[in-house]
């Protein structure tokens, strides 16, 4: 008699009537905090990872409800998990514990429902415990051979390819380890690193036939000299491009209509010279698409020129918040009344003119005194006088309500 055959039918209501969604959530948290802390910022990586957990856990729910035959199951999210993992070059080894660790949480989970289900007088304990963790090791050795098979022959395949030495190459010019010189690694590449002025991007959520379509593009409408494209991991891409000198503002503005036009989502960073300034624009596009992926309302092409203030100060978000509350007061609160308030003395503070403000915003100047003075009553001082500072603190502010929880920001 297998496993499978003296799972009891207490053993299988109780998995049929498990909530799989919350078990799921209770995996994904542990999985996430103990293997992935530092792959899970990426919105994209977490959502694969949770889709994986996600996938497995029902599988363990159908396969202990009897449902589900030990050794058929083939998580789709599982997979799709374990090939994002190999093309990101991370190790199998954090997979292998990612799984243990998932394990250990499932059992944690069940074990609080057996116990409930026994004391409910539903099946005794070892009947809940016994054959389902026979099955689960079981099946968990069969899922992790799987996987494990999947990711070193994926890997395999990649390492030995050409695209896989020029991302390998990449990143060792990027953190100044390569064995070889500058001069041999812009021949390999096929781009300068020490001349010219370089631009980075980051292109994010295209497939590699969007990337390659709008870098065609991108090209001839800023007539950059060169391109580098570089696996981020995930779905993102970096893309540098070389210029001779200082691009004008116009072939930036170029590049970044290319960029709307083409539907994709990228964040640019500030041109710079030589290798140095290649690797800080770099550093740059990806501060702000960082940014990008923890607040959102932000444009499809984010420029770090324009949030280069968010990113410096929420390097400590907790002082950040902190800063806006000091500055604004009451300012800072809720609703969409108060944010049109504090538009309007943005406006107003940067342009200095009632009129303009008016013109900016198409509102009545009597509207705009009358905002800019109940903003006057709510701040702890006259703005005029720390100007620059509730300037931040607006900006600030404004990046907070788009992180879906202005009430609390």
């Amino acid at each position: 008699m297998t496993a499978e055959d003296r799972l009891g039918a207490a053993v299988k209501r109780l998995a049929a009537r498990a909530d799989a969604d919350a078990l799921a959530a209770a995996v994904v948290q542990s999985v996430a905090e103990e293997v992935w802390a530092d792959e899970v910022d990426d919105p994209a990586f977490a959502a694969a990872m949770s889709m994986s957990v996600r996938d497995n856990v029902r599988a363990a729910l159908e396969m202990l409800a009897g449902r589900l035959e030990l050794g058929s199951a083939r998580p789709p999210g599982a997979l799709a998990f374990i090939d994002l993992v190999a093309e990101a070059g991370l190790p199998v080894g954090r997979v292998e514990a990612a799984y243990w660790v998932a394990m250990r949480r499932f059992w944690r989970e069940w074990f609080a429902l057996a116990k409930e289900a026994a004391e409910a007088g539903e099946g005794t304990l070892e009947e809940f415990v016994g054959v389902p963790v026979e099955l689960m090791f079981e099946h968990l050795t069969g899922v992790l051979d799987l996987v494990v098979a999947r990711h070193e022959s994926i890997h395999a395949q990649i390492r030995h390819t050409r695209e896989e030495k020029r991302r390998v190459l990449v990143a060792e010019v990027l953190d100044g380890s390569t064995s070889i010189s500058i001069g041999d690694a812009e021949r390999t590449l096929g781009y300068g690193f020490n001349a010219g002025v370089h631009l980075a991007l980051t292109v994010e959520r295209a497939t590699r036939s969007e990337l390659e379509r709008c870098v065609g593009k991108l090209l001839p409408a800023c007539n950059a000299q060169a391109h580098l494209v570089h696996f981020h991991g995930a779905s993102r891409w970096l893309l540098w491009l070389r210029f001779e000198r200082l691009p004008a503002v116009e072939c930036l503005d170029r590049a970044a209509a290319v960029l709307a036009e083409s539907g994709v989502v990228a964040a640019i960073g500030e041109p710079g010279s030589g290798l140095r300034g290649f690797r800080q624009s770099r550093r740059d596009a990806l501060e702000a698409s960082n940014l990008r992926s923890r607040f959102h309302g932000f444009a499809p092409v984010l420029w770090y020129r324009d949030v280069r203030l968010e990113a410096l100060l929420m390097n400590d978000e907790e002082s950040a918040r902190r800063f806006v509350a000091d500055e604004l007061a009451e300012l800072a609160g809720p609703g969409a009344r108060m944010a049109r308030t504090r538009e309007t003395l943005r406006v107003w503070l940067m342009t200095g003119s009632i009129s303009q403000t008016s013109a900016q915003l198409w509102i009545h100047e009597n509207t705009v005194r009358l905002r800019v003075a109940q903003a006057e009553k709510k701040l702890p001082g006259d703005p005029r006088e720390r100007r620059t500072e509730i300037l931040s603190a607006l900006r600030l502010r404004a990046m907070f309500d788009g992180a879906g929880n202005p009430a609390e920001s």
